[in-house]
């Protein structure tokens, strides 16, 4: 084999391994968010009182008061009292009382905070119109490709590749919910997260006074699956790497692929009136046994390294 066509061969095999391991996170995200899965009911802990499958539930479920050990908190003296605001109609002045939320999470169990939180996502996605911001990044790393047990390095041509499909994923994006759909049929939860939290996907509740409302960060268990299989957890309330959706065509076929998610975390922060404003997901990823065959040369990933940051905001 020629140098010429050494090179062209690693450039191709180099291109096609970073789309089925890492690009598919950057250049296809619009396709790949998008995959809830309904939730598994047999997992969620009895009592829990958890919207399952109600992206627009009713924002008024009552959470049960008990206590729990197994939550972080941040102790804090809450009063929330209902503050009138004024309006004028037909002349005269009349007092409209604002809805406040009168709810303390401080002292809730961890299946009331995991309820709570589906909740409050859901009464913002009922408010009447929903003026919603996201930005999203991904940064990702390769090392140890091996291409056709040939010897040759392609880990910085590898990089640079994933380096120059990442920088758009900054762009701020910009949607206006009413009912709650877009103008271009997109549903908020498509853009936002679903309320679709449950028991059995987190590890670990914080949370903590913010202002006039709260803070809330749910880490999620650790789980791991095939490159055609699902991370369940994940796959219920954020938005996990689902490369079954790309047709990379005949020409590429992945033999194996693992990937393991440490733990992601969704900060949700609360207004006063028991809405969620922000939200912010963190998921690692690591993907470990990467081998796959492009147009007939089998490729190997030692390591891949990622992490996935989406903020969104809302207001009403």
């Amino acid at each position: 084999m020629n140098s010429s066509w050494k090179k062209v061969v690693t450039v191709i095999a180099s291109l096609l391994c970073v789309m089925i391991v890492c690009l598919a996170i950057n250049v296809s995200v619009d396709k790949i968010t998008g995959n809830i899965l309904p939730l598994d009911r047999n997992e969620t802990q009895q009592g829990s009182n958890i919207q399952q499958n109600n992206p627009v539930g009713n924002p008024n479920v009552n959470v049960p008061q008990q206590g729990g050990n197994d939550v972080q908190q941040t102790p804090s003296d809450v009063v929330d009292t209902n503050q009138p605001t004024q309006g004028q109609q037909g002349g005269a002045q009349q007092q409209t009382p604002v809805q406040q939320n009168t709810e303390n999470p401080l002292n809730y169990s961890k299946s009331q905070l995991i309820a709570y939180y589906n909740k409050c996502l859901n009464k913002s996605y009922s408010q009447p119109k929903i003026n919603a911001t996201k930005t999203e990044h991904v940064d990702v790393a390769v090392q140890g490709i091996d291409i056709g047990n040939a010897g040759i390095n392609a880990d910085d041509f590898a990089n640079t590749i994933i380096k120059n499909n990442t920088k758009k994923n900054d762009k701020l994006q910009t949607k206006t919910f009413t009912s709650p759909t877009a103008s271009d049929g997109t549903h908020i939860t498509q853009f936002v997260l679903p309320a679709n939290l449950y028991d059995a996907a987190v590890k670990t509740i914080s949370v903590s006074k913010s202002g006039s409302g709260y803070k809330i960060v749910y880490t999620l268990n650790p789980e791991s699956c095939a490159h055609n299989g699902t991370a369940k957890y994940n796959a219920s309330c954020a938005w996990p790497l689902d490369i079954n959706v790309i047709d990379f065509g005949a020409a590429v076929k992945i033999e194996s692929c693992t990937f393991n998610y440490p733990g992601t975390t969704i900060t949700a922060t609360i207004d006063s009136q028991g809405r969620v404003t922000n939200t912010v997901v963190e998921m690692p990823l690591t993907v470990a046994n990467a081998q796959a065959k492009a147009l007939g040369i089998t490729i190997k990933v030692g390591a891949i390294q990622g992490k996935w940051t989406c903020k969104n905001t809302m207001s009403f």
